[in-house]
């Protein structure tokens, strides 16, 4: 976003940004950033029980795994 402003970039005018995993500076910045928000303690516990199966040996067939995520809207994307 600085690298944008630094250039006459506006930002959502311009340009829309989107974070990834609403860090505490995200509401902060200017103008404050949109992101997702993922449940990383679901995404934590998740990858630790496939770990756990890989070293009981239960290799098995792929699974696909969706944890669910929200959109935060803010200043940094057009509405």
């Amino acid at each position: 976003m600085r690298s944008l402003q630094d250039a006459n970039i506006q930002v959502p005018e311009r340009v829309s940004l989107i974070g990834f995993n609403d860090s505490n500076v995200a509401r902060y910045v200017y103008p404050a950033l949109s992101t997702i928000q993922v449940d990383t303690e679901a995404l934590g516990s998740i990858g630790l029980n496939l770990l756990v199966e890989r070293m009981d040996g239960n290799v098995g067939i792929t699974q696909n795994i969706s944890i669910a995520t929200r959109l935060i809207k803010r200043e940094s994307t057009k509405k």
